[in-house]
């Protein structure tokens, strides 16, 4: 499973919109559509710590970030 699906899959399991995911990371809303898209993926590595503390999971490495 790609990053983006993994992304959008917790993101939408928790009952999260894109806006709220934004906020919550500190970037804007168009970073978050690419990033669920699959246009583009985090660059930084505190934005994976970010995302695994918000959904209660693992890091959403994949081999294709």
């Amino acid at each position: 499973m790609r990053f983006c699906e993994k992304l959008k899959d917790a993101r939408t399991k928790a009952g999260m919109k894109q806006e709220k995911l934004a906020k919550a990371l500190g970037v804007s809303l168009r970073t978050i559509t690419n990033y669920d898209s699959g246009e583009c993926y985090p660059r930084k590595r505190d934005i994976y710590h970010k995302l695994a503390e918000l959904f209660h999971t693992c890091l959403l490495y994949t081999s294709d970030a």
